[in-house]
């Protein structure tokens, strides 16, 4: 699903901060 690569995926990581480590 969400992935680190990119400052856009921030906004749909706040949705999935239980799978994947903030990353702001």
């Amino acid at each position: 699903m969400i992935r680190r690569g990119g400052g856009g995926d921030v906004a749909m990581v706040a949705g999935v901060q239980h799978h994947d480590v903030p990353l702001r």
